[in-house]
């Protein structure tokens, strides 16, 4: 009795030793008729998934701008190619302006160290031809990736690493609507262990490393923390590749490294300061080609401590957002910060010798200066008195609507937010112009100058008021 087929399924059923199943009578159909058929519908289906499959790739090939798939780098003049990120390609490729043309407005890439991968920190800088300012300034995001406008006109845009521990080494040229691969070296490194006066390793010691530049530390640098261990480790800053974008004597001023220039020996300070010990300055010879340097530090022990006290025009102390800046007279790189507390004093205790300018400070203006050295006891007198008793801030967007919400900082504010009617309010203050810098989340930050005093004729104002209108940026937006 024959067996009812069952409804065939969309793929051949393969069996081993050639088996077909329910293609022939009771599987025994062998090589001929059904079984001949069945075999050749599922050579038709594997042709058909290769097909697909190259349709696909070159499918990705053309919408990526020949990037590649995925992961892929293929590396075009100065080091430089299609970078593999799909999502920052169809960004870039969608960025057409519009009209007839078509023409990309967007540039972008993957900046990425070729041992280490792509950097999670650090920026990039856009920067057209002839200008004295960067166009913009963009962050890494945690793949390496950036992206932002590119120059007018169909020019070219130049980007330029800013990055604590890596450097460029070759010029970067960005190409609009495409996907660009950069590739970055690690910086020449200064490291080692700071030790304190019983030779125990250091933690939270401030180490800076200045170039000398025209045989004074006025050229770029670095600073860095010592760890739990002592230990620190900075990079070494070095002149970037001269690219399109720059001058004709850029190279000449020494602001980039013109091609066939090799790195030529730097010069550097390196300064190491720590709480209850003495500062220490030491000079640096770094050699191109030299491997990093491993450094001991030993601070010595301070000197004598410096203290004082702080005090109105009227006598009385500053209670509340005073401090003292001491700052070297013969390293003016060497500074150092100490606060007033409610009584007014203050106190440093881990000066060198020699004398020191202090500088008293309350809410950003300078109050009161004089000058002393370690083991000195002084008495820093202001002419000012915090004659404004309060002082508020209005802010309102261009409808008149109340800004809530806002971070305001500078001047006696840090951190303060705006209340639901928009406002923020801060006491006792010195007559003077305040440097405020206003901002919300998704909006531009705004910087404005209040200026704050008492009333004509009288010496002390009660309250001191002033509205911010906030443009560019609703309260809805």
């Amino acid at each position: 009795m024959r067996r009812r087929p069952s409804p065939r399924p969309p793929w051949p059923l393969l069996h081993e030793d050639g088996e077909d199943g329910e293609d022939g009578e009771d599987g025994e159909d062998g090589e001929d008729g059904e079984d001949g058929g069945v075999k050749q519908r599922g050579w038709i289906a594997l042709a058909a998934i290769a097909l697909g499959l190259a349709l696909t790739t070159g499918l990705w090939f053309v919408w990526s701008g020949g990037a590649g798939p995925p992961g892929a780098v293929e590396r075009g003049r100065d080091g430089v190619g299609p970078a593999g990120a799909p999502g920052l390609q169809r960004r870039l490729g969608s960025s057409a302006s519009p009209g007839p043309s078509g023409t990309p407005t967007e540039v972008g890439g993957v900046v990425s160290d070729p041992d280490s991968g792509p950097l999670s920190e650090g920026g990039i800088e856009l920067w057209c031809p002839g200008a004295s300012t960067p166009a913009e300034r963009l962050s890494l995001n945690l793949e390496g990736v950036f992206a932002g406008p590119a120059c007018g006109g169909g020019g070219e845009t130049c980007a330029r690493l800013v990055h604590p521990l890596y450097r460029q080494t070759s010029p970067w040229s960005l190409v609009p609507g495409r996907a660009m691969n950069l590739e970055a070296a690690g910086a020449r490194r200064v490291g080692g262990i700071v030790y304190g006066g019983r030779g125990q390793p250091l933690a939270n010691a401030r180490v800076s490393l200045r170039v000398l530049a025209g045989g004074s530390p006025g050229g770029a640098g670095s600073v860095g923390t010592s760890d739990l261990d002592g230990r620190f480790d900075l990079a070494v800053p070095a002149l970037r590749p001269c690219d399109s974008c720059d001058s004709a004597d850029a190279g000449d001023l020494g602001s980039c490294l013109e091609a066939g220039r090799g790195e030529s020996g730097i010069s550097a300070i390196l300064r190491v300061q720590a709480a209850e010990h003495g500062p220490l300055l030491r000079s640096l010879s770094l050699e191109p080609g030299a491997p990093a340097l491993d450094l001991s530090i030993d601070l010595p022990q301070p000197g004598p401590v410096l203290r004082g006290t702080v005090l109105d025009a009227d006598g009385g102390p500053f209670r509340t957002r005073a401090r003292v800046l001491a700052r070297s007279l013969d390293d003016p790189e060497q500074s150092h910060a100490a606060r007033v507390d409610a009584q007014g004093r203050f106190r440093f205790d881990a000066l060198g010798s020699g004398r020191y300018e202090l500088r008293a400070i309350r809410d950003g203006l300078e109050v009161a200066r004089t000058e002393a050295e370690a083991g000195d006891e002084i008495e820093l007198r202001s002419e000012l008195r915090p004659s404004v008793s309060e002082l508020e801030i209005a802010i309102v967007d261009a409808r008149g609507l109340p800004g809530a919400g806002r971070r305001v900082d500078g001047g006696p504010f840090r951190g303060a937010i705006t209340d639901i009617d928009g406002r923020v309010v801060a006491p006792d203050l010195v007559p003077g112009v305040y440097t405020l810098r206003i901002e919300r989340q998704d909006c531009e930050p705004q910087q404005v100058e209040i200026e704050a005093g008492p009333p004509p004729g009288g010496d002390r104002a009660e309250r001191g008021g002033r509205t911010v209108i906030l443009k560019g940026c609703s309260v809805f937006d």
